[in-house]
């Protein structure tokens, strides 16, 4: 009886203790980071004072963040009219992404353990823990593109069509693009899950789910296209747009393209590593590549000796965080090469599978290769390498299917072997959060 009671009740608290801790970290970053100091933080948080304290929207002239979808505003400002302030919504939305992790990790398959050490090992990612740290619509953006992604699960695998499902989904989808507009990324990839899933199963009321999306999408961004159309359609996706494409050669951009930049292991910040796209998406999924997130005061007051410059504009980074960003890159091997064996067998699976077609590979090759080419035609089409376009927190969603079927393909390895990965995973996981850690 009390074998039992041990082996059922001990895991379980400590994985409690594990999730409370990990809720608690991301609470000090949240309330010590100051939001002027992340990706455009200034530009955020002056869209969330325009809406609060004006009741309009800023005009490009003012804020060149204005051309962003206003959902996430909408929301925080939302919580401010009644007092409350802007980080307590944040946090709501950063624990609905916790617990979406988790969900996905589950609806994969993978017991409650490694769901829990798989959501843990995606959520220490640096994009996660950058957009839990400030106020940025990358958050809420998670969000319905982790929902998304689930309800895409849903589709692939049920026997019938469901009409609750239908309309949840179009809910997140039309809610989805008016927070970002990269949503339809992740739509577009259930789209065509359901295409094929129609036509092997003749089942035509997946038409409607693709119609209801469409139609909910339109009539949320209707309202936003016309104010955009007011003053802000000069801008779409990003302020490089506004610029022409640079002239660069055929062999410039496919050289880019194509290139791992080993710089990188030798100075652990942007711009070094920056020839490669390769390179840059490596560092900046496993480090924080751009050097931003400490406390820029405590930084600042530092004397030169405890501070070492960056390579790219001569801004500096705490010395302490240099040798931890230098481990995060060389340990990161770990969690990319397990989504990259993610990847892997998912393609194992889908040419192998045969009678399973319904299986989980094609969806987690859909997702993660659509995430993948969108930065990778961004960046060919915009290539302004050299003001970092390249950041792993446009795709974060899209890692979390690779890692689930890596994880799953991690299992049929030597005990031995996964012990040694483990101790290894953990000390990864241990450097990151070292490196992200607010010091007040």
């Amino acid at each position: 009886m009390t074998w039992a009671f041990l082996k059922r009740w001990v895991p379980a608290f400590a994985g409690m203790t594990i999730i409370v801790f990990f809720f608690v970290f991301q609470v000090h970053q949240l309330l010590s980071f100051n939001p002027y100091w992340g990706y455009d933080g200034g530009a955020h948080v002056q869209i969330l004072e325009t809406l609060l304290f004006e009741h309009r929207f800023p005009t490009l002239a003012e804020n060149y963040l204005a051309w962003h979808e206003p959902f996430y505003y909408l929301v925080l400002v939302g919580f401010g009219f009644m007092g409350i302030p802007f980080w307590f919504p944040h946090l709501l939305i950063v624990l609905a992404i916790d617990v979406l992790v988790f969900t996905l990790f589950k609806r994969m398959g993978l017991s409650n353990v490694v769901s829990l050490f798989g959501s843990l090992a995606i959520l220490t990612l640096p994009a996660f823990l950058e957009v839990s740290m400030f106020f940025t619509n990358e958050a809420l953006n998670y969000v319905f593109v982790l929902a998304i992604m689930h309800f895409g699960l849903v589709f692939w695998r049920e026997q019938s069509w469901s009409w609750k499902s239908s309309l949840l989904f179009a809910l997140c989808v039309g809610l989805g693009v008016v927070t970002k507009i990269t949503a339809l990324v992740a739509f577009g990839v259930v789209a065509i899950l359901l295409i094929i899933k129609m036509i092997r199963t003749w089942t035509l009321s997946y038409v409607a789910t693709i119609v209801l999306a469409i139609l909910f999408s339109a009539l949320c961004y209707a309202p936003w296209y016309m104010v955009r159309s007011g003053g802000l359609s000069e801008a779409s996706i990003n302020n490089y747009d506004m610029l022409p494409a640079k002239d660069l050669i055929w062999d410039e951009r496919v050289g880019f393209m194509t290139k791992f930049d080993a710089d990188i292991f030798i100075f652990p910040f942007w711009y070094s590593g920056g020839t490669g796209f390769w390179s840059m998406v490596y560092a900046d999924t496993v480090s924080d590549y751009l050097g931003l997130f400490e406390n820029q005061d405590v930084k600042n007051a530092l004397p030169e000796s405890e501070r070492a410059l960056t390579t790219h504009n001569g801004t500096s980074v705490s010395a302490y965080r240099e040798p931890l960003a230098e481990w995060a890159l060389r340990l990161g091997f770990l969690p990319v090469g397990v989504m990259i064996l993610g990847f892997g067998y998912s393609l194992y699976m889908f040419l192998k599978g045969r009678g399973q077609f319904f299986s989980d590979a094609l969806p987690t090759l859909g997702f993660s290769s659509a995430f993948l080419l969108a930065l990778m035609y961004y960046a060919y089409r915009y290539p302004y390498y050299d003001q970092g376009v390249v950041k792993s927190i446009f795709i974060a969603p899209a890692f979390v299917l690779p890692m689930a079927m890596g994880l799953r393909a991690l299992a049929k390895l030597p005990r031995w072997v996964l012990c040694v990965g483990f101790v290894v995973w953990v000390g990864y996981i241990g450097v990151v959060l070292s490196l992200f850690f607010i010091r007040t």
